[in-house]
């Protein structure tokens, strides 16, 4: 969103709640994550940036909701062919890519089989007594 961020908010999330209902109510144990994109202008909007922070945050339920919510304040150069980006910030850590990708790494390994993703599992913690199954082992009878 790049403008117009008051009158414009409350429609973006009612779309982001009803999508991720449906999404959920499809794929229950899928990871879901929200990335927002505004412009520095939107802090010129009195209460814009208060209430869109509150929005990121309480779309952000896992296994309800998101699981992860990401806000960027960006601005450009719409002049550059192709336009070039000037400043990109993060002014909420709880929003940040730093969180965001926690997150979302972290519900991936949560909610697949032991036997994915374990070199992810193997870099965020210590092995498992007895060490992680291999990617490649034949599934076991309860995994078909």
């Amino acid at each position: 969103m790049f403008s117009s961020y008051r009158k414009n908010l409350k429609n973006r999330h009612e779309e982001a709640v009803g999508e991720v209902m449906s999404l959920r109510a499809r794929h229950p144990m899928a990871t879901m994550g929200y990335a927002y994109l505004v412009r520095r202008n939107v802090f010129d909007e009195e209460g814009a940036y208060a209430i869109l922070r509150d929005i990121l945050q309480r779309l952000r339920r896992p296994g309800e909701a998101f699981d992860a919510t990401l806000l960027l304040v960006a601005d450009w150069d719409e002049q550059a062919t192709p336009p070039q980006v000037t400043s990109v910030d993060q002014p909420a850590t709880e929003l940040g890519v730093s969180r965001f990708f926690e997150d979302m790494i972290h519900f991936v390994t949560d909610r697949s089989p032991i036997k994915e993703h374990v070199e992810v599992r193997r870099r965020r913690s210590p092995e498992p007594i007895g060490g992680l199954p291999d990617e490649d082992d034949p599934p076991d009878e309860a995994d078909e």
